[in-house]
C-alpha cells in the first residue's frame, strides 16, 4: 500500500514538471534538447523502466538545471529503495532557490532517509568548494556546504577550489549517523615585489579593499590575477592588474604621476632641434621637449648644443601652470667680426695719449718761450699746440664713433623667450 501511495505521488510530480517545461534562460537549442530528454524519461518511466528514465532525467537536468527534475530523480531513487542516491539528489534539490514550503518538504523527505544511510555533513573554507568522494574520476558530488550520503565505512573526501590546495581526508561513516566535517583549504600563494616612484606609496587590493602596505615591499598573494591600487599624497592614484604565480617572485614597478595642481609643465623648443635641455644641471631630454612634472619654484634652466653658444637662465615655475621656453642659440661662425671695437678703442686711446704727450711738450715750449722769447720758440709752441689739439680731437672722435657703433650694432648672442600659461 505504501508503494502505491508513493508511486501516485511521484506520478503527480511528473505532471507538474511537464507543465513547467525546461529552464527559460537556456538557449533555444539546449532547452529543446533538455525537453526532449525529459519527455523520453517520462515515457520510460510510464513503461516501468525506472533506471533508464533516471538517465534521461539526469541528462535533461545537465543541459538545463531544473529543481523539479532533480526532485523527481530523488523521488524515483526513493521509490526504488536506493536511499543513498535519493538522499544526495534531495541535497541537490535543496541547493535550488525554493519556497519555504518546498524547502520544508524537501528537508523532511531527506531526513526520513537518514536512518538508512551514513551521512557526511561537509563545510569548507572557502565556501563553494567542489566535493569528491573516494575517486576523483567519478566527478564532483556537489559543492560545499553539503550533506553527502555514503555507504557505511571509511571514505576518502576531497575538497577542491580554484586558487587553493586540495583538502584530502579519510572520514569514517556509520549508518544512521550524520558526521560533521569541516575542511580548510590552504590558499596557493605566490610572491610579488612591488616598487614605486615615489617610494612609500600605499598598496591596496581592489577586490578585498584591504591595505597591503607601502612600497617597496614583498607581497604574498593568492595565485591568479589581482588588481592593485597605488596612491600617495600629491600623486594621482593608479590601478594596475598583476598576475601572481606559485614559486615566482617578479618585481612590479609603477610610476605615479603628480597631481596637476601640484606641478608645473615645461615645454621647450627652438633652434637648433635636438639641443640638450638641463634643469639644475640635470639633463631632462632633447628639444623639442616637454616634461609634465616640474616641481614648482625657481630653477636654473640651460640649453646647449655642440657648435653653438649655450643659453642659461633662472626660470620660475608656478604650480598648475605651463612654462614655455622658445630659444635660439647663436652659431659663432655666423657672428660678425667684432675686432673692430678693439681697433677703434685702441686707436682712439693711442691718439688721446699722443695728444697728452704733445700737450706736455707744448707746455715745455711755452716755458722756454717765456724765458727766452724768439720767433723760433713761438713757432714751435704754435705747432705743438695745434698738433696736440688734432690728436685730442681725433682720438675723442674715433673713441666716440666706436662707442656709438657698438651701441647701435649689439653682438648677437644666444637667447630665449619664457612665457607662462594657466
Amino acid at each position: 500500500m505504501m508503494k502505491r501511495h508513493r508511486f501516485s505521488h511521484l506520478r503527480a510530480g511528473f505532471v507538474v514538471l511537464a507543465l513547467l517545461g525546461s529552464a527559460g534562460r537556456a538557449r533555444a537549442d539546449t532547452a529543446s534538447e533538455a525537453q526532449l530528454q525529459f519527455e523520453l524519461g517520462t515515457e520510460l518511466y510510464k513503461q516501468g523502466r525506472y533506471m533508464e528514465a533516471i538517465d534521461r532525467f539526469v541528462a535533461s537536468n545537465r543541459l538545463a538545471p531544473n529543481a523539479n527534475v532533480v526532485l523527481n530523480v530523488a523521488q524515483t531513487y526513493a521509490f526504488l529503495r536506493r536511499p543513498a542516491e535519493a538522499f544526495n539528489w534531495y541535497s541537490s534539490y535543496l541547493a535550488f532557490n525554493l519556497t519555504a514550503e518546498q524547502r520544508a518538504a524537501g528537508e523532511a523527505a531527506r531526513a526520513a532517509l537518514l536512518p538508512d544511510v551514513a551521512v557526511i555533513d561537509v563545510s569548507t573554507v572557502p565556501l563553494k568548494a567542489e566535493l569528491f568522494v573516494d575517486r576523483l574520476e567519478l566527478g564532483s558530488v556537489g559543492t560545499s556546504p553539503r550533506q553527502i550520503a555514503v555507504d557505511a565505512g571509511n571514505h576518502r573526501l576531497v575538497a577542491r577550489a580554484a586558487g587553493y590546495h586540495d583538502a584530502d581526508v579519510m572520514v569514517p561513516a556509520d549508518r544512521g549517523q550524520l558526521r560533521p566535517i569541516q575542511l580548510t583549504l590552504s590558499a596557493i600563494v605566490g610572491q610579488l615585489s612591488v616598487v614605486s616612484q615615489p617610494a612609500g606609496a600605499h598598496v591596496r587590493s581592489d577586490a578585498e579593499g584591504t591595505d597591503l602596505g607601502v612600497t617597496p615591499s614583498k607581497l604574498e598573494l593568492p595565485v591568479g590575477e589581482h588588481r592593485l591600487s597605488f596612491s600617495a599624497p600629491g600623486y594621482v592614484e593608479q590601478s594596475r592588474v598583476v598576475v601572481v604565480r606559485e614559486g615566482q617572485n617578479p618585481e612590479f614597478f609603477v610610476k605615479l604621476s603628480r597631481e596637476a595642481s601640484t606641478v608645473s609643465v615645461l615645454s621647450v623648443k627652438g633652434n637648433p632641434a635636438g639641443a640638450r635641455v638641463l634643469l639644475d644641471g640635470v639633463e631632462l631630454g632633447r628639444s623639442p621637449f616637454s616634461h609634465p612634472e616640474i616641481s614648482p619654484g625657481t630653477h636654473a634652466l640651460g640649453v646647449s648644443a655642440a657648435g653653438y653658444e649655450p643659453w642659461q637662465g633662472s626660470v620660475a615655475f608656478e604650480p598648475g601652470a605651463a612654462t614655455r621656453v622658445d630659444f635660439k642659440l647663436q652659431d659663432p661662425k655666423e657672428r660678425a667680426w667684432r675686432g673692430w671695437r678693439y681697433v677703434g678703442y685702441g686707436s682712439g686711446g693711442a691718439l688721446l695719449l699722443a695728444g697728452g704727450i704733445v700737450g706736455a711738450l707744448a707746455l715745455q715750449a711755452k716755458s722756454d718761450f717765456d724765458h727766452e722769447p724768439s720767433r723760433d720758440s713761438l713757432d714751435r709752441l704754435h705747432t705743438l699746440n695745434a698738433t696736440s689739439d688734432v690728436l685730442w680731437i681725433s682720438g675723442a672722435v674715433i673713441a666716440a664713433t666706436t662707442l656709438v657703433l657698438q651701441l647701435v650694432t649689439p653682438e648677437k648672442r644666444s637667447k630665449a623667450v619664457v612665457t607662462f600659461s594657466r
